[in-house]
């Protein structure tokens, strides 16, 4: 079913003195709730990390990229640190571009059949969609986020909430939509792969059509690509053009980014 959670993974990357609140999520959620449920059936596999700097950052999102295919699906990753507009802060204070780790997620998203599930508890989280081309596999198959600076109490108790109900339902879809009952001011929104491609593909399009120095490269590669198919242009209007591959997206690259025909 779409949203059923089997492992999560909690990256966290604050500050000494700073409110952990993926620290105390994993500890006096996930921790506690099996420390009195012993024998429930079908629980979470779960792990918090806690990357200080670019390397061992990358290398947890390595660990989870070669793991993944192993894991209990679906797979949820937590992100608990500082953002803005152009990507995340770690604890050392290095920036990484949002960009920067978008290949990834479309690794572990497609080893996992589109099973790949992100919560960003950061500052402008839903920047991250900003990264994604829909010409490729889409980094996730849904995400939870906020697309404005957020409390870092705000964002404990947005998450126990979330949490809270993942543990009963054992899917984030429904965890975020008790969120939405319980909290009715909560900055945190989900959006599937459906809505992220029809976002970044409005997008795209609305820029090709303010910005002529983007919209005459697009123009000029689509002109490319034509003739290397053998395809007369002259006789092509540059709207017609455009709506060609508007369609063109439509038909072949959505099914790809969503993964259609993926079974696992």
């Amino acid at each position: 079913m779409i949203g059923d959670i089997g492992t999560i993974y909690i990256i966290e990357s604050l500050s000494k003195g700073e409110l952990k609140a993926g620290t105390e999520i994993h500890n006096d959620t996930l921790d506690k709730h099996y420390k009195y449920y012993t024998d429930e059936e079908d629980k979470f596999t779960y792990q918090l990390f806690t990357p200080s700097n670019r390397k061992e950052f990358f290398e947890t999102l390595e660990f989870i990229n070669v793991n993944c295919e192993y894991a209990r699906l679906g797979l949820l990753l937590h992100f608990e640190m500082h953002g803005n507009s152009a990507g995340i802060q770690l604890s050392n204070k290095e920036i990484i571009q949002w960009e920067e780790f978008a290949d990834i997620f479309v690794s572990i998203n497609l080893k996992t059949c589109n099973k790949l599930y992100i919560c960003m508890a950061s500052c402008f989280g839903r920047s991250i969609y900003n990264s994604v081309d829909i010409s490729k596999t889409s980094p996730y198959c849904g995400y939870i986020s906020a697309s404005k600076a957020i409390s870092a109490q705000e964002c404990l108790s947005d998450y126990t909430i979330i949490y809270e109900a993942l543990l009963e339902s054992k899917n984030i879809i429904m965890a975020y939509e008790k969120l939405e009952s319980t909290n009715k001011k909560s900055n945190f929104y989900y959006k599937d792969t459906d809505a992220v491609f029809q976002e970044v593909m409005q997008f795209t399009f609305d820029k090709i059509k303010s910005d002529s120095t983007y919209r005459q490269d697009i123009i000029s590669k689509i002109e490319t690509d034509m003739a290397a198919a053998g395809i007369d242009t002259n006789g092509f209007e540059i709207n017609a053009i455009l709506e060609i591959v508007q369609q063109d997206y439509k038909k072949y690259h959505y099914p790809k980014f969503v993964l259609k025909n993926c079974k696992h």
